[in-house]
């Protein structure tokens, strides 16, 4: 498994020229039961295995986005590391599925509750990615949800990403997302919020 993900992330970075990967449910490398080769390795020790196969395979000059990673191994890994559960076009997660596991299911209240927890995390060990940002008239969500979505992401200091067409938007939902691009020229550098005094 490692040398077929070595060859398949080198060809990615060498024949296919990409100088930008974003690697999604890293986490599966850790997962139990995973089938690992050598059952004496811990799930930690697994998942470490696995990014240094990655990182090694991409080189040095690729920008890797870690995306469902565990945090403390991507450290030293990745470049850029997403800090929350997925976005989603509701405020609530909108799956049928049992109330104890809404935690982690794609919704803009879990986006904005682990972008807020983990934004002191950017500048000091990745670019952050909050995921990105839903300006769209296609979600439900309303225009004070959006509001709080877009300021949470500007306020975190890292990436940001849209995925509507821009042409498609309205005027007011642009003017949202305008207001988030760094205009000054200075990025946000978010406090950590859970040891400074300031």
């Amino acid at each position: 498994v490692l040398r077929y993900v070595f060859d398949c992330i080198q060809m990615a970075v060498n024949d296919w020229g990409y100088k930008v990967l974003k690697l999604d449910f890293l986490y599966a490398a850790c997962l139990q039961g995973n089938g690992k080769y050598d059952i004496t390795m811990s799930r930690a020790e697994a998942m470490h295995l696995a990014l240094q196969t990655l990182r090694a395979a991409a080189g040095p000059d690729t920008f890797i986005i870690g995306c469902g990673c565990p945090v403390g191994p991507a450290i030293g890994y990745v470049n850029a590391n997403r800090i929350s559960a997925d976005t989603g076009p509701t405020w609530y997660p909108d799956f049928p599925l049992p109330w104890w596991d809404n935690q982690t299911l794609p919704s803009l209240r879990a986006m904005v509750r682990n972008s807020i927890t983990r934004s002191c995390m950017g500048h000091r060990f990745w670019h952050n990615d909050p995921d990105c940002i839903l300006l769209g008239d296609t979600t439900r969500l309303t225009d004070v949800e959006v509001i709080s979505a877009a300021t949470v992401i500007g306020m975190t200091g890292g990436m940001l990403l849209l995925s509507d067409d821009l042409s498609k938007l309205s005027n007011e939902r642009l003017r949202i997302g305008t207001r988030i691009h760094p205009i000054t020229g200075v990025t946000a550098t978010p406090l950590d919020l859970h040891s400074t005094s300031e």
